[in-house]
């Protein structure tokens, strides 16, 4: 199976084919990972085109997760703006066929090899379910970066249970990482 790293340099060099690589990172991380290839259509984004529902995973834990990959229409920054791509994120996850969805991987990417993932997911009050804020669960990832943390969180953690996916995508590690490599 290929490493995170060289999925990557595959994504760096073939952009146009991001949403085929992203299968495959998941296909090799998760057990239960099932692909799909369903255009999901959503006309008042024209910022965003080719938005696919990619595959779904039953994690150990019972909890089901969905998978998409969005392609962007400008270039992706680490500091551009991640609200617009929550709201479509959100109105997604609130779409019937995802209903029985607890969370949402999504993969928004650019002509350039940049792409952002982020996680979000239902946390259940009662009967009503509330969705995780989308500045947390976040990793962006290019070319121009050595993307050290992206792949070190993919690589160490267990796809194959909710927990482990979110402490791959959790901002706490990369903070710790962070001061760690200040103090050096």
């Amino acid at each position: 199976s290929m490493k995170v790293k060289e999925i990557l340099e595959e994504i760096f060099k073939n952009p146009s084919d991001t949403k085929e690589h992203i299968k495959t990172l998941f296909e090799n991380k998760i057990d239960t990972f099932t692909p799909n290839n369903e255009k999901i259509n959503l006309k008042k984004y024209p910022d965003f085109e080719d938005i696919y529902h990619i595959g779904n995973a039953n994690l150990k834990d019972s909890k089901k997760v969905a998978f998409f990959t969005i392609k962007v229409n400008s270039n992706l920054s680490e500091r551009e703006s991640k609200r617009r791509q929550y709201e479509l994120a959100k109105e997604i996850l609130s779409l019937d066929e995802f209903i029985a969805a607890n969370a949402g991987i999504f993969v928004f990417y650019d002509e350039n090899g940049n792409f952002r993932m982020s996680l979000i997911f239902k946390v259940y009050q009662g009967k009503k379910a509330i969705l995780s804020h989308y500045k947390r669960y976040t990793h962006f990832v290019s070319k121009d970066k050595t993307n050290r943390t992206f792949i070190k969180n993919f690589e160490e953690n267990d796809f194959n249970t909710f927990q482990g996916i979110k402490e791959a995508f959790s901002e706490k590690e990369l903070t710790e990482e962070f001061y760690k490599e200040i103090q050096n």
